[in-house]
């Protein structure tokens, strides 16, 4: 059985206290207090921690429901209805500064009251689940390495999270309102709009763009990151801006880097040791042959010329399979 919701009543008047009280409780509700002043209303409501609060614009004392509804407002989000018999478009207006969730004329019926207080509590809750969802993308995007950020059309920032500082050493404030193309080079950035227009002949089944490009730090360096990129359409349909994240791989290129200079430090290596150990293999083999042709040979002598060829032929074989990264691969496999 669902709990019934928790009604804090709040009204000068006994008898209509008493009337509204059999009302609520007829339609399904339970009654956790009643209250006559502001102030009192104030305390009910910090005690009890009703679901709502139905409260009566005119109250005894120097203070009104409005007032109260302030000060309620200030230290908890519990949802307002505001009850009178007067039609006052100022006192209206003044009751409105403090966004009610509902606002009923004396008199009322219940079926009215009924529909105000289910409005009353679902907006509440949505509101209390919208801010719950924006909190925890708050929470994500403030405590993430990548940087987050929202473009309009123009390319100017609209958004970005506090991880900007630690990649480029701007604040988000710095940040939001300036154009991409002052934060890199003249190049990067036709190599974007050229992406973002390809992109965007995909309308809707764009389903974004990654690419690498470089900014510039405010100490004037330059830092590699990669982009990923989306189109943001609102509800017509209509592409309004672009949404993304970056990340800093300046540190994953220079480890590229360093990987693509120990090849090619390998591969100098190789073809200078190939140099300067074929070339005298091979003259021992050319010498050798020569040696084995200028006179007859014993059985015995034969047999080191014939351990001297293979030497020689192992040793050749040995440095080519080095150049083409035999054992290279053998011992990353």
């Amino acid at each position: 059985m669902a709990k019934k919701a928790r009604i804090l009543i709040v009204e000068d008047e006994a008898i209509v206290a008493e009337d509204l009280e059999m009302s609520v409780t007829n339609i399904g509700y339970e009654v956790v207090g009643r209250a006559a002043s502001a102030d009192e209303a104030v305390k009910k409501a910090v005690v009890l921690k009703p679901d709502l609060i139905l409260m009566d614009i005119v109250l005894i004392g120097r203070k009104n429901g409005i007032d109260a509804s302030y000060e309620i407002k200030e230290k908890s989000d519990i949802p307002v209805i505001f009850l009178t018999a007067y039609t006052d478009i100022g006192l209206i207006d003044k009751a409105k500064t403090t966004e009610p969730y509902a606002y009923l004329v004396k008199p009322f019926q219940e079926r009215q009251l009924f529909a105000s207080i289910e409005m009353g509590l679902y907006k509440c809750l949505a509101e209390r689940q919208l801010k719950a969802s924006e909190k925890m993308y708050h929470l994500l995007a403030n405590n993430t390495v990548d940087c987050i950020w929202l473009m309009n059309l123009d390319f100017e920032f609209t958004y970005v999270n506090p991880s900007i500082l630690q990649m480029v050493g701007f604040t988000p404030e710095e940040w939001v309102g300036s154009s991409l193309s002052e934060h890199c080079s003249p190049e990067d950035m036709d190599l974007i709009l050229n992406l973002t227009k390809e992109e965007q002949k995909k309308s809707h089944e764009s389903s974004g763009l990654t690419f690498e490009m470089q900014l510039w730090h405010m100490n004037g360096e330059k830092i590699d990151v990669e982009i990923s990129n989306k189109l943001v359409f609102d509800d017509a349909g209509t592409l309004v801006g672009f949404q993304g994240a970056t990340r800093d791989i300046t540190e994953r290129k220079r480890a590229e880097e360093k990987v693509e200079e120990a090849y090619r430090l390998r591969e100098h290596f190789l073809k200078e040791t190939s140099h300067r150990i074929i070339t005298p293999v091979a003259i021992i083999g050319g010498y050798t042959d020569l040696l084995e042709e200028s006179a007859d040979h014993n059985d015995q002598q034969k047999e080191y010329f014939r351990i001297i060829r293979e030497r020689n032929e192992e040793i050749q074989e040995l440095v080519t399979d080095s150049l083409a990264g035999k054992y290279l691969k053998e011992y990353v496999e």
